[in-house]
């Protein structure tokens, strides 16, 4: 019985559209981030570090095919309403859990692994270096896959399916997979994990730490690989020992500990609905009233009204849903240890901080995108689809309301997410300030994180709308949405470093009480204007093919997309375009034109030539600094500075000094060194060199001096 359960299984799944949707989307995946040679210098593209590196960051997406196939595997006979007769029928309960859980780990791992065989394809199939390629070796990919993916998608599949067969709710098994992603995103950042913090912790001591509490194991890959030379991450495949080896077991027997809880938990026989004694009504006498049709109103002030009673309903129901309060409450807990820690307690190095505005903003801002775009993915979906969910789509898609208003309404009730989000942060940091006395709040500062970060999260409520729009399932949507955010967030290591094609990329803007913001404002406001129109563009199109009555075909929604444009919306969407354009224009103009625009491999290739060129004066001994003096002139409203500086060089070595070569930082106004003359100056590598008329003796000095304008 078991093995025909086991084969129907595998049938029923291959037999989902979503199964080759998510394979093909991880195929391509891993082409296009094998092809991008994003290795850093002596490190083959193709070397066993970097496939470990990008295999095990790319695992945080099967989330999401592991929530959609749990849901299919265990909801599946729910909604079909077909519980009864499976329970009512000859089918033991072990071989129908395992059967199902099987088909989900199993239908998981087949779709996330032609992510390495896409890798492969990248990294042998486009024009990469072949120098930095070494010779193709299995193990190289199938190890990451043993070691890394089945035990990462094990662990995923054991949380997701247990939620989902215990609480036998679409809802619950989406918190779990979100669970899953805070788990990961607040352990690391409380732990300093080297994925989050871009290096390995300060000690010894949380570094074990981070490495035994990741699930997936990126820490513990960390910690082994962290003294390795450019030649071990070409060329030694990892080993199973260690924290590594101590990770991996940690995190499988408690999954399997987890599963043969739910197994045990899991009532195969047990009845889901409660049944409830109706109270006894008192028959009373109905006095009988003649029918009278009430006249219904259709202008401005009943669609205005329609609206707000809507937007109140969305909220409502998000406000009081579990998942929403979960994150509120992690969010809040976040906040709240970051400014106490670096506010109160001193941070990292007892060293308390002064509650200015911008630096208890500084503090907030990177939980904030994550929790907010957590938001975004799931209530993106769950908005859009909530009426079909309950089945009254029908009843409501026929009450004579406008597309526009239930549109409005949903984008609206999302886009409060994110601002709630910010709004509470802005509260707990003025509670702190006011605790401590200070009371310079500097309002405008507060108000302007809802520019600075708020219209990145806009742009992505738009995305979400849009692909919610496309997608013919909740989940799918979700799973979409989930990589597409996951993607643009490391859209730099997939090659997309241009701020025009890095999708929803917006720079950070920094606020100092002395100058006020740095000099990427206007850059920050063209790309806002550019996305800006980028997310209405995808409005329009979402607002066309809105679903309203069945779910209609690709076919039909492209027909609504082509027909049936009003000149108000034509108007729109004309202006929608011009802000793309000219958002666009002006980015490619100052970034490309204005600016000397450089990729990774652009500055990889200079410091290499730099190498190359000037390798030879390695080897000259260096002076060294006994005297510095530095004046320094700071004009805020002009946006400017100068330094002009007289140092002393004192020649340490014990062989005279006949040549000095100097690198600059920044392109110098001057330069001058006594007694020495300046025989080349590179001004493409802003390099000087210079000859002594007479070598400079053991323990001789001489003034050095130079002056920056900037």
């Amino acid at each position: 019985m078991f093995k025909k359960l086991l084969q129907f299984e595998v049938f029923y799944q291959l037999k989902q559209r979503a199964f080759p949707i998510f394979a093909l989307l991880f195929l391509a995946l891993g082409v296009f981030v094998g092809r991008q040679g994003f290795a850093s210098k002596g490190v083959n593209f193709n070397s066993v570090f970097q496939v470990y590196f990008h295999t095990s960051i790319f695992t945080l997406g099967s989330v999401f095919i592991i929530m959609f196939f749990a849901i299919s595997a265990i909801l599946r006979d729910k909604q079909h309403n077909m519980e009864s007769l499976i329970y009512s029928s000859s089918i033991k309960k072990s071989h129908y859990f395992w059967s199902r859980f099987l088909g989900t780990f199993l239908f998981s791992v087949l779709a996330f692994s032609p992510f390495l065989i896409g890798y492969i394809f990248g990294n042998y199939f486009s024009s990469l270096d072949p120098e930095r390629l070494g010779d193709f070796r299995l193990m190289t990919y199938l190890q990451p896959w043993l070691y890394i993916v089945l035990p990462n998608i094990f662990i995923c599949a054991t949380i997701v399916f247990s939620v989902s067969t215990l609480s036998k709710n679409s809802t619950a098994t989406y918190v779990s997979a979100v669970f899953i992603y805070m788990l990961y995103f607040v352990s690391s950042i409380f732990l300093n994990s080297p994925l989050m913090a871009q290096a390995v912790p300060a000690s010894p001591e949380s570094m074990t730490i981070a490495a035994l509490a990741d699930p997936f194991g990126i820490a513990a890959f960390f910690e082994q690989t962290q003294y390795w030379t450019s030649f071990q991450k070409n060329t030694q495949l990892l080993s199973l020992s260690g924290l590594f080896l101590w990770n991996r077991l940690v995190w499988i027997f408690v999954s399997i500990g987890i599963l043969l809880t739910t197994y045990g938990l899991f009532s195969f026989r047990g009845i889901s609905k409660k049944v409830k004694k109706e109270p006894t009504q008192k028959k009373e006498k109905i006095q009988l009233v003649a029918y009278q049709p009430i006249k219904a109103l259709h202008n401005f002030k009943a669609q205005q009204m329609a609206f707000f009673a809507l937007l109140k309903l969305e909220l409502k129901s998000i406000f009081k849903s579990l998942p929403f309060i979960a994150v509120l409450i992690m969010w809040l807990i976040i906040v709240f240890s970051e400014l106490f820690s670096t506010v109160i307690s001193g941070g990292e190095y007892g060293v308390s901080v002064y509650p200015f505005t911008n630096q208890l903003i500084d503090l907030i801002v990177d939980p904030l995108s994550i929790f907010s775009l957590i938001l975004i993915i799931f209530y993106g979906s769950e908005i859009v689809w909530r009426e079909r969910d309950l089945n009254i789509n029908s009843i409501i898609d026929a009450t004579p309301v406008k597309n526009g208003v239930f549109f409005l309404s949903k984008f609206t009730a999302l886009v409060s997410l994110p601002m709630l989000l910010i709004t509470s942060g802005i509260l707990m940091c003025m509670i702190f300030q006011i605790s401590l006395n200070y009371t310079n709040f500097e309002f405008s500062l507060y108000a302007s994180l809802y520019y600075h970060y708020g219209v990145q999260l806009v742009v992505f409520s738009m995305i979400s709308l849009f692909v919610n729009s496309l997608v013919k399932s909740k989940y799918m949507g979700m799973g979409i949405f989930g990589l597409i955010v996951l993607l643009s967030l490391k859209s730099g290591m997939l090659g997309l470093e241009h701020p025009l094609t890095s999708l929803g990329f917006i720079p950070r803007t920094g606020y100092n009480n002395m100058d006020g913001f740095n000099g990427v404002s206007n850059l920050f406001d063209h790309l806002a204007i550019y996305w800006l129109g980028f997310g209405l563009l995808l409005t329009f199109i979402s607002f066309k093919i809105w679903n309203r009555g069945v779910v209609a075909t690709i076919s039909v929604k492209l027909k609504q997309l082509k027909y049936g444009w009003t000149r108000f919306q034509k108007v729109g969407l004309t202006i929608c375009m011009l802000l793309f354009i000219v958002g666009g224009s002006l980015v490619f103009y100052n970034v490309n034109i204005v600016s000397e625009y450089e990729t990774m491999n652009d500055r990889l290739d200079f410091s290499e030539n730099y190498e190359r060129k000037f390798k030879k004066y390695e080897s000259l001994e260096r002076p060294y600094f006994t005297s510095k003096k530095t004046e320094v002139a700071i004009y805020p409203k002009l946006r400017r500075y100068t330094v002009k500086a007289d140092y002393m060089l004192k020649n340490k070595s014990d062989q005279p000094l006949s040549e000095i070569f100097i690198t600059e930082r920044f392109p110098l106004e001057n330069i001058s060194i006594e007694n020495a003359r300046l025989v080349t100056h590179d001004t493409f590598y802003g390099t000087y060199l210079f000859q002594f008329d007479k070598p400079l003796q053991t323990n001789d000095s001489v003034r050095y001096r130079y002056e920056l304008r900037k």
